[in-house]
């Protein structure tokens, strides 16, 4: 039994995906009118289990689903040990707004033995197997170009929120650059070197050097007219380029069916949740991605 905690995304994004995964869902009934009013989910509304409270969903649940800005998400998870010992927690990128506090929370976690997975969805794209199989048979002869492209929906409504603000854990390293931060740590770079090239609000360009790995430059544009995510490969002379993914939008599936009438983020959840026991979601990979961002934003500054 899931449950879910939060609205916005957690419920067009996480609620679909679970009922298609043919899961069961017990939601609190203050996210029900919510439901009602979403055309692309209320379809579901009969197929969920409702209950008084969120305390008591959570207790009838074993999934945990939280859905929550980053502050909230630290200060419930801290709050609420004795509720959520023995359930399995699926958090939200990033785990904490700073990579202190994410630090703080990993420790919390790992002391209390509370089972967790963070929704990095890009380690569960067919780019990303595609890239990991690549990457591995490369040496540092070789470099890698990685550009993410695209006008970020609060610069498009100029709407300001916490997604918008580096101290909440938004922002371009923060909310969009941690799931880069994510595939690199997934790569296994270590004993590395952050190189900042440029940084501002809208755009960053860093590179990873490690000795032994392909150098990797990454490039993340968010208020950009067009949108693009590329992969370059090139000899270290930078001739003899290679492509390896050339697509619009990162969160594409490339061998799944299409969903139109839901976002386009369901189908990853779908496998998220599906392939939560991914050998790479574990306590120590969730430790990398904190040092990583960490090392990142020391560059920065």
């Amino acid at each position: 039994m899931y449950t879910i905690i939060g609205k916005g995304f957690g419920l067009y994004g996480y609620l679909p995906a679970i009922i298609m995964n043919d899961s069961n869902l017990i939601l609190s009934d203050e996210y029900k009118s919510y439901v009602q009013k979403r055309g692309d989910i209320k379809k579901y509304i009969n197929f969920i289990q409702w209950t008084k409270s969120i305390k008591e969903a959570i207790y009838l649940s074993k999934y945990i689903i939280l859905a929550i800005p980053p502050k909230e998400q630290f200060k419930f998870l801290l709050e609420n040990e004795k509720l959520i010992s023995n359930k399995t927690m699926f958090l939200e990128k990033p785990i904490a707004s700073s990579p202190e506090e994410s630090s703080i929370l990993l420790k919390f976690l790992e002391e209390k033995k509370i089972k967790f997975y963070v929704n990095y969805s890009f380690i569960y794209l067919d780019w990303f197997k595609t890239l990991y199989n690549k990457i591995n048979s490369l040496n540092s002869n070789f470099y890698v170009k990685i550009n993410w492209e695209f006008k970020a929906h609060f610069i498009k409504t100029n709407v300001v929120n916490w997604k918008s603000n580096f101290q909440l854990g938004g922002g371009i390293i923060r909310f969009y650059g941690i799931h880069l931060i994510a595939v690199l740590s997934a790569l296994n770079y270590e004993n590395y070197k952050v190189v900042n090239i440029q940084n501002n609000t809208q755009t960053i360009i860093f590179k990873i050097i490690n000795p032994n790995k392909p150098e990797i430059e990454i490039l993340i544009n968010i208020d950009s007219n067009i949108e693009k995510f590329t992969i370059n490969m090139f000899e270290k002379n930078l001739k003899n380029k290679s492509t390896l993914v050339d697509i619009n939008d990162p969160f594409e599936k490339q061998n799944n069916e299409k969903l139109p009438q839901f976002d386009r983020r369901v189908q990853n959840i779908r496998d998220y949740l599906m392939e939560k026991n991914n050998s790479i979601q574990n306590l120590t990979f969730n430790k990398k991605v904190v040092k990583l961002w960490d090392e990142i934003e020391k560059a920065f500054l």
